[in-house]
């Protein structure tokens, strides 16, 4: 889709799409803004009349938002969609940091994923690594000290030329390294992190550790890739992709709506991600890089908190994350949204709204079965099911994951 034709572009979904018919309807305004959970309850009546046509003829890709927020929402791309809509952001990565496919790659992912589905698990597979011949991945389960010193020597036996992670795991990487006395990994010249808020003190941290070009990647399963970093350290959003548009709310934030640009099947259109932050446009002086897209400049985004023991460790929390995962695989997406709360070092207490009414003795086992973290195999999980879960006001998010304990 050409800029020139941003317009028509909106006009036929507008006219077409039934959500949007919908919400032109009820709201006062030309372009109504898409609220995340309104879209919980109408996933589908955002398809297109084409998508829904390739979605009967089981043509499309289909995957999940990654729950790190509390909330699954299905995601249906054209495979083609979503090739276009990665290669702004695999341009970049060249242009910028001299990185290619063909570059040997480690990651850290909360399910296995089946190789040319996006986002779709293989039900009732719990692997600790994928391995390719250019990719090495490791699950982001049970990470000790110890298992992380072993994924460690693993990385340096594959030798990958870049990492992919979250700053969450490369802090736990970094404190791999000083616990153990290791060696950087040479190989290594450049890291994407992505995920989570990147503060200067986490990069500087990884930075020290690490001795290679670091880059902040914003995007959503959404959307795939919304903003990259450029050297200078400014945050390029991927105008060939998205268009970002930031409202300002109560007080100085500002809250970040998106479009897509790429996906015609299900497009996300004034979508409101739930992150907060600034578009800056480029006017008289272009950035060094000479990227004259806008600047966007993040204020609160996602996080993720840690699980804390008895002992004073950490664990990450996307141990339950990949669990509830595992169930949703297990159950053709029964859970709708959850939230998890550390009451006491073995006791949580686990929020989830479901799709529809289910087995609930078997939804706790499932879950059970699914931590696959050994220090949190005897804890207590006391399920509550609720009808909605709200997110929290001040970020528009549900956190997956509160300890009470931190």
């Amino acid at each position: 889709m050409k800029e020139r034709n941003y317009n028509d572009f909106l006009e036929e979904a507008y006219n077409s799409i039934p959500a949007y018919v919908q919400m032109k309807k009820e709201e006062d305004e030309i372009y109504p803004i898409l609220d995340r959970t309104w879209l919980l309850q109408n996933s589908q009546s955002v398809l297109s009349p084409q998508g829904h046509a390739l979605f009967y003829q089981n043509k499309l890709m289909h995957g999940r938002t990654s729950g790190s927020t509390g909330t699954y929402m299905d995601i249906y791309w054209k495979p083609e969609d979503y090739k276009k809509s990665m290669l702004g952001l695999w341009w970049y990565r060249y242009h910028y940091y001299g990185i290619l496919p063909k570059d040997k790659l480690c990651y850290f992912f909360t399910i296995q994923k089946d190789n040319d589905k996006m986002g779709e698990q293989n039900q009732g597979e719990n692997r600790e690594e994928i391995k390719k011949e250019t990719e090495l991945g490791f699950s982001k389960s049970n990470l000790t000290k110890e298992r992380i010193h072993e994924i460690y020597e693993k990385m340096r036996e594959f030798q990958p030329k870049w990492l992919l992670l979250q700053p969450s795991i490369a802090l736990l990487l970094c404190e791999c390294i000083d616990y153990y006395n290791l060696k950087s990994l040479d190989s290594v010249s450049y890291i994407e992190l992505s995920g989570e808020m990147l503060t200067d003190k986490i990069r500087n941290e990884i930075r020290r550790h690490f001795h290679c070009a670091i880059a902040n990647q914003y995007g959503a399963n959404e959307f795939n890739s919304i903003a990259y970093e450029c050297p200078y350290g400014k945050l390029h959003i991927m105008r060939d992709n998205v268009i970002v548009e930031s409202e300002r709310l109560t007080g100085q934030e500002e809250e970040l709506i998106i479009t897509t640009k790429t996906n015609t099947v299900m497009p996300l259109i004034r979508y409101r991600i739930g992150d907060y932050g600034k578009v800056k446009h480029q006017k008289n002086k272009c950035c060094p890089c000479k990227n004259t897209s806008p600047i966007l400049e993040l204020t609160l985004g996602r996080s993720n908190d840690y699980i804390i023991c008895e002992n004073g460790e950490k664990i990450n929390a996307y141990v339950f994350i990949r669990a509830m995962d595992y169930v949703n695989n297990y159950t053709d997406g029964i859970v709708k949204q959850f939230q998890i709360v550390q009451k006491d070092y073995q006791r949580f207490e686990v929020k989830v709204v479901l799709e529809e009414e289910c087995d609930t003795q078997m939804l706790t086992e499932l879950f059970g079965e699914a931590v696959m973290e050994n220090r949190l195999k005897e804890a207590q999980y006391h399920f509550r099911f609720y009808d909605r879960l709200l997110p929290e006001d001040r970020t528009g998010k549900l956190a997956c994951f509160i300890s009470e304990k931190a």
